[in-house]
């Protein structure tokens, strides 16, 4: 039958992406976002969303890292709560904080290799937030290049508009 032979090819070549190359699940790099609420702010933590966990709590260690496009990179501490949760503890206020979130941000989180995260900031607009590295110091505090002192973060400065 011409038909079954067409149902052979079909079957063969089920599981290939669009160029041909087998699918493989190793080498995906998973994403997840969470947008970020006040609350979330003050509270300065976050957990992972439970099905990420579920799926990838093998990639995780007791830390993270997180890079941003510039290359800069921040260490970021993992705690398990009574639940089963997953949270970004230790050093991620810090981050938000440099890289200016708010409320109403999109922060996406993209598995690169175990324990390292591409993290990209987007504003309620969906543009994402671009950063200066030479503006900005190790301690999450933006450089006032004129005069060289530091100044706090989210007091008038301008943050994220480089």
């Amino acid at each position: 039958m011409k038909d079954g032979g067409q149902n052979k090819k079909a079957k063969a070549t089920f599981g290939k992406t669009r160029r041909g190359n087998a699918f493989d699940v190793e080498k995906m790099k998973p994403h997840f976002f969470r947008v970020m609420f006040d609350s979330m702010l003050k509270d300065a933590t976050i957990y992972i969303p439970t099905e990420f966990v579920k799926n990838y709590r093998s990639r995780l260690g007791s830390s993270v890292k997180l890079k941003v496009a510039n290359g800069d990179t921040w260490e970021v501490e993992l705690a398990a709560d009574d639940d089963g949760l997953i949270w970004l503890v230790k050093g991620w206020e810090d981050f938000t904080k440099h890289h200016c979130v708010k409320q109403g941000d999109i922060v996406v989180f993209r598995l690169e290799q175990d324990s390292l995260f591409h993290v990209m900031v987007f504003e309620p607009t969906g543009s994402e937030k671009k950063y200066s590295s030479e503006h900005v110091n190790n301690h999450g505090r933006l450089l006032n290049v004129k005069v060289e002192e530091e100044i706090d973060v989210g007091k008038d400065t301008g943050c994220g508009t480089f």
